[in-house]
Formats: structure tokens, sequence, C-alpha cells
């Protein structure tokens, strides 16, 4: 599984994978979603190659889209205003034109902090009880593979990536 998603947070694109006994086909696809609560849908389903590592191994970093927040001013142009032990882990900043802010925060342990988005709104001065009131929506995950350890191939059942 990819990483959970925070307590009020939206997702847009969340990705899982399944240990499936067969190839996954739309009809399948069509099956799943009759079964699901009103609001979730399973878009797309991806085989993935015996041996290859599950997607939470994968993912790297995750997008968010934070705000627009009522003070503008709270959300920078840049991080450069930011500590830089959070500064660290962000991969991307952008301030969009409407006020709000996309960021990419590190997912992945080894390669820097890995901070939330509650604890970068802290850094940039938003009190906690405001922070719940600010609309934060998971775009995506970032998924890249680890640099390659001398392992031996793996086996196993035929995965599906699904999201």
């Amino acid at each position: 599984m990819g990483p959970a998603l925070p307590v009020g947070h939206e997702g847009e694109a969340e990705i899982f994978d399944v240990d499936c006994t067969a190839p996954v086909r739309s009809r399948h696809l069509e099956t799943l979603n009759s079964l699901l609560p009103e609001g979730l849908e399973i878009t797309d389903a991806q085989p993935l190659l015996p041996g290859a590592p599950s997607l939470g191994k994968l993912v790297a970093a995750a997008r968010y889209r934070i705000g627009p927040v009522d003070d503008r001013r709270v959300l920078l142009d840049h991080p450069e205003g930011i500590n830089d032990e959070i500064r660290s882990g962000i991969r991307r900043w952008q301030l969009r034109e409407d006020g709000s802010l996309v960021v990419e925060l590190n997912a992945r342990q080894g390669d820097g902090p890995m901070i939330s988005v509650k604890r970068l709104l802290l850094a940039l001065g938003l009190e906690e009880d405001r922070i719940a009131r600010i609309p934060v929506s998971r775009e995506g995950l970032v998924l890249e593979a680890r640099k390659k350890k001398n392992r031996g191939a793996v086996g196993g059942s035929p995965k599906a990536a699904v999201s």
C-alpha cells in the first residue's frame, strides 16, 4: 500500500497493490466499483512484474495542494523562509495564482526528512486549530525505484497496481 492518507485530507489519485490469482480485466474493475461506497472509484489496474517491489516501497514523495488560505501572505512564494530541517524535506514548491500551494514532500525514509503537511503549516506560522480548516488534497504519489542493492530475485503471485 501507499502511505496512509492523513485524516481530513482528500485523496485524488490513491494507489495500492493487490495480490491476484489471475490478470485483472475491465469487468473486474466494474464489479469492484459496483461494491464501493459512493465517491470511490477504481480507475485503472496495471500488472506488476513478478519480483517487483510493492508500491509502498516505490513511493518517494507525495504531492499536496494546500488551500487557498484566507490570508494569502501565509503561503510563501518560495520555501527559503522555512527552517532547514523542514525545507530539506520539500522536493517541489509552487504557489498558484488562486492562492493555493502545491508541494511535493519527501515520503521515503533515508531520502531526507519526512514532514507532514501539518508540520509544514506550523512552520509557516499557522495556529494548530486553524490548520484543521485549511483544505488539503493529496493530488498524487511520486513513484521512484530505489537504488538497487545486491539482492536475489523474489518470486511471488501475480500482483496488480490499482488506482
